[in-house]
């Protein structure tokens, strides 16, 4: 569920930052480096390139240094190689381009800004003249520093294929393993090129081992190693997989079935300065000196796949190895020879870098909804909730909503889940995964299910589920994929059928009315959000443009009548000033930039995100903060700030608390103190809150003295009713400004 009720923030929190934040803005992004995809040895350092960027990482002390798009002059956090040349460049392959780094300043070459002719970038090595030779989909490029020359035609045999890796032998010759881009029908292998011809090697002119070569590497004496993926026949039986070596005339293969090789799917290899193979497979490690196989594991608990994607050896001989899989968690491993260690790649503590829903809460706490589980971020720490440390059910966490009285709802694959802040609860089992969750003025949850069989609209209160569809009710489809509530409780119900997108429903309780680009001005019926104002206007986000609903009457935004850069919304949400904050998406999904509709004037931020990515959520915090991410693309989790912001660690390191406001005990069943120092005698006054900014209890408002202050909070509310477990605010305000802190209440 896209958040959009974030209007409902305190607006006192958010006029504070208004006055305080007037400089340029600026992005940060959060990302998780835990896959590692290549590495390369520079001297104390080594590089490491990761689907949330790059990392400079000193081999001795672990001193990191981390870049990405937005911090730097890397064109995207995806890296697929690096290179190192004689001179100490790297050389860096990236998902929209490749980026030259000489330490100091960057340069991105791309398809917007050169003659590239790829944006996708797989695979880079450098000859004797330093010219630069490249990979990627149905390509081989040449960089002479100043000129690009592509290879592309059909002697090339590239057609449908990419290149996942470049070797260059002694005489010049780019020998290049390959692998199918969509279809595994079309057969790749291994590609030579002299100069002035070309030759391709495969399964049906060779004794290669297998078309499907994922990586490729030459040894001291000239024979190519090349590494297969494992495939099967229709009986399940192993037609191809293992490693092949080519000495330019015979082939030799190993597989796990001739030779003691770990796993048929190889997906690397490389040498040690004593001419011993060092090999990564989908199964562990293996070192091969031409006679003997050791295979090496490391401690399940400490690398769960096992998998081993890439491998560096540096002068001391120690290996360091990543698992090449953005999808997994292995990080970057240290291996000496007997003992393991694994290192962070990673920027921060988010799990994944794609987020299925994102929210946050008033005391500025950002929460995430993943696949494995449920994170928060309060701008210090991280924490994830999974099955494993918590009491969350098994499943994606796809939508979220707090309640009034700042309860969490979440879905949790088909599981209806409360969360209090400390206490779990599955409150409702359904047959398929919750898609989009809201919450009514009467603490109604509706529940939105996108199932071609199961699917609707989910009424659920006091431990009672109803169900409506196109069967029972008004609406044209049961593939709920979103659900807004206004301030007068009715319901706005995105809706598709099994062939295609059905428009918005409105349900007033009573009825049910459709709106769809044939009996309405919706601009088209594939809605992706939807946000309320405080007028009650309904924003749409549609394929085709922007509507807003007000009253009786439509006003549709689009590229061509307004300065939306493009026509697809995939999200909206809506600040405390009124302005409208957009993810306004090529059709093609290639890129998505950050919109504000401020009025009748639109602004785009183009820096907002990444270039060439997307994203689909954004939630504004208590200070007015962007935060977004993408439940379809690798971002992470990016901060937009209308401020200046020197790096991260300004941003996480908040300042010192002049008031030195604090709480004990806190956790807290019966009751907890509050201290704070006051400078000089004055008014001041001290609430409690709960998640939604609703006050609960005060317990100062009136003149302090001067010098340290305590006050007591018993747990009750301003009519000394006991409140509910949970997390609370407790807030100081003064003429000299405001702090709060956050109370955990126990039972």
């Amino acid at each position: 569920m896209k958040s959009t009720t974030i209007i409902m923030i305190c607006l006192f929190f958010v006029l504070q930052a208004i006055q305080l934040f007037a400089d340029p803005s600026q992005s940060m992004n959060y990302t998780n480096g835990m896959g590692v995809s290549c590495t390369a040895i520079d001297g104390e350092n080594i590089w490491i390139g990761t689907e949330g960027g790059l990392v400079k990482m000193n081999r001795f002390t672990n001193e990191k240094t981390f870049f990405n798009a937005l911090n730097s002059g890397l064109p995207d956090n995806h890296i697929s190689c690096i290179v190192i040349d004689a001179l100490g460049v790297k050389w860096i392959g990236t998902g929209f381009g490749v980026a030259k780094f000489d330490g100091q300043s960057w340069t991105a070459f791309n398809t917007t800004n050169s003659a590239i002719a790829t944006d996708y970038i797989s695979a880079i090595a450098i000859d004797e003249m330093g010219n630069k030779w490249i990979g990627g989909n149905e390509c081989l490029i040449k960089f002479d520093g100043g000129t690009w020359t592509t290879y592309n035609t059909a002697a090339t045999h590239l057609q449908n294929i990419m290149v996942t890796g470049i070797v260059i032998d002694s005489e010049g010759v780019k020998w290049m393993g390959t692998i199918p881009i969509r279809n595994e029908d079309i057969v790749s292998g291994l590609v030579s090129f002299n100069g002035e011809s070309w030759s391709s090697y495969t399964t049906e002119n060779s004794d290669i081992g297998g078309n499907f070569v994922s990586n490729l590497n030459m040894d001291a004496t000239g024979k190519l190693w090349l590494c297969h993926s494992e495939r099967t026949n229709a009986n399940l039986e192993i037609i191809e997989g293992g490693l092949s070596c080519f000495d330019g005339i015979n082939w030799t293969v190993y597989s796990s079935e001739t030779s003691n090789l770990p796993n048929n799917n190889v997906n690397c290899i490389t040498f040690s300065p004593s001419g011993i193979k060092w090999i990564g497979t989908s199964d562990g490690l293996a070192s091969f000196d031409g006679t003997t196989w050791t295979v090496y594991n490391a401690p399940a608990a400490m690398f769960e796949s096992n998998a081993i994607g890439n491998i560096s050896i540096d002068e001391q001989g120690i290996k360091w190895l990543g698992n090449g899989n953005v999808l997994d968690d292995g990080g970057l491993i240290r291996f000496n020879g007997t003992e393991w260690s694994v290192i962070s790649p990673s920027n921060s503590g988010i799990p994944a870098n794609m987020v299925n829903c994102l929210t946050v809460d008033a005391a500025n706490v950002k929460w995430m909804g993943i696949d494995e589980g449920l994170v928060s971020f309060d701008g210090f720490t991280w924490n994830t909730y999974t099955m494993v440390n918590s009491s969350i059910p098994y499943g994606s966490v796809n939508c979220m909503a707090f309640d009034a009285q700042g309860i969490l709802w979440l879905g949790v694959g088909s599981n209806l889940v409360s969360y209090n802040g400390v206490t779990w609860n599955t409150e409702m089992e359904y047959f398929s995964d919750l898609t989009s969750i809201a919450i009514d003025s009467q603490n109604i949850k509706w529940i939105g299910v996108e199932d071609s069989y199961f699917g609707g609209l989910i009424r659920f209160y006091g431990g009672s589920m109803l169900i409506y569809n196109e069967e029972n009710s008004g609406l044209p489809g049961r593939r709920v994929n979103q659900v807004a509530c206004d301030a007068q409780g009715v319901l706005w119900v995105a809706t598709s059928n099994d062939f295609e997108a059905t428009g918005i429903t409105k349900y007033d309780g009573s009825n049910w009315t459709n709106y769809n680009s044939t009996n309405s001005l919706l601009p088209g019926n594939n809605v992706h959000c939807i946000a309320i104002d405080a007028m009650g206007s309904k924003w749409i986000g549609t394929d085709n443009g922007m509507a807003r609903l007000s009253g009786s009457t439509w006003t549709v935004y689009n590229s061509t009548n307004s300065a939306l850069p493009n026509n697809c919304v995939t999200a909206i949400a809506i600040d405390a000033l009124g302005d409208k904050w957009i993810s306004s998406s090529s059709v093609s999904g290639w890129r998505s930039d950050l919109v504000r509709l401020s009025g009748t004037v639109f602004s785009a931020f183009y820096d907002a995100v990444p270039m060439g990515r997307t994203f689909n959520l954004i939630s504004i915090d208590p200070l007015g903060n962007k935060w977004l991410a993408s439940t379809d693309d690798n971002i992470g989790l990016i901060f937009y700030y209308e401020g200046f912001v020197h790096n991260e660690d300004d941003y996480n390191q908040m300042p010192t608390d002049r008031f030195m406001l604090a709480s004990y005990p806190n956790p807290f069943c019966d009751a907890t103190n509050i201290t704070f120092t006051l400078d000089k005698t004055e008014p001041a006054e001290v609430h409690i809150y709960n998640l939604k900014g609703q006050l609960v209890k005060t317990l100062c408002n009136e003149v302090l003295n001067k010098g340290q202050q305590q006050l007591g909070w018993d747990g009750t509310d301003n009519r000394q009713r006991k409140t509910a477990e949970g997390v609370y605010l407790c807030r100081l305000t003064t003429s000299d400004g405001t702090s709060t802190r956050r109370l955990i209440r126990l039972k």
